[in-house]
């Protein structure tokens, strides 16, 4: 199983979690890409297709996942 997470994150946001070097714990490490975003950015459309193109779709590629919810 992998997660993938496209999220908020910075101090005093809730959780509090889901930094880049969160990636899983014990038998599950590796299995958890975080991708988190600073508060405040200005994120559009040309950073979010960034992301997929750069990040996301190669660690989809490379998974090879039987279903993606």
């Amino acid at each position: 199983m992998l997660y993938l997470s496209v999220h908020r994150f910075g101090d005093g946001f809730y959780p509090g979690s889901g930094d880049c070097t969160e990636i899983g714990e014990g038998a599950g490490e590796g299995s958890t890409v975080n991708i988190p975003l600073k508060e405040g950015t200005d994120f559009g459309d040309l950073e979010y297709i960034s992301i997929f193109q750069w990040i996301v779709l190669p660690v989809i590629r490379q998974f090879k996942p039987d279903f993606v919810s």
